[in-house]
């Protein structure tokens, strides 16, 4: 329960500023389905959210990466934790199952990043609150 509360209302907060302030409706919509769609995969495992996190954070692909060679090989080390963990975890079938589609959640995950970062550019920072302006660093 206390999982799924955080999940949706970090999913919702962020999405709802974003939709009253663009009129966004759509991106808030697809961001819902993605939530929802995670969900569906992870149910409450904890885990997979903390290793998927540190996946992405040593992504080899950032602008200011100097060394992606060390980087692509740590992140490597934790798709293959993750692989193992899933293996663990749930049945051989079903890991088999959830790591392909968990890879492509996290690519969806970098095309909405990519989305949400051009909608936040045409947001009116007068329509926003100023706690969630010093939040979304729009100042």
């Amino acid at each position: 329960m206390e999982f799924d509360m955080l999940f949706c209302m970090s999913c919702v907060t962020v999405l709802f500023v974003v939709q009253n302030a663009t009129g966004f409706v759509q991106l808030h919509d697809d961001h819902v389905r993605y939530c929802t769609s995670f969900k569906s995969i992870i149910g409450d495992d904890l885990t997979v959210v903390v290793l998927l996190i540190v996946i992405v954070l040593f992504s080899p692909e950032g602008p200011h990466v100097v060394t992606r060679e060390l980087v692509s090989n740590v992140q490597d080390r934790y798709l293959i934790l993750l692989k193992h963990y899933l293996e663990s975890r749930y049945t051989f079938v079903r890991a088999a199952v959830m790591f392909p589609e968990l890879m492509s959640k996290m690519k969806e995950l970098k095309d909405f990043a990519n989305i949400h970062g051009k909608c936040l550019v045409d947001i009116n920072p007068h329509e926003i609150e100023p706690i969630m302006l010093e939040i979304l660093d729009l100042k």
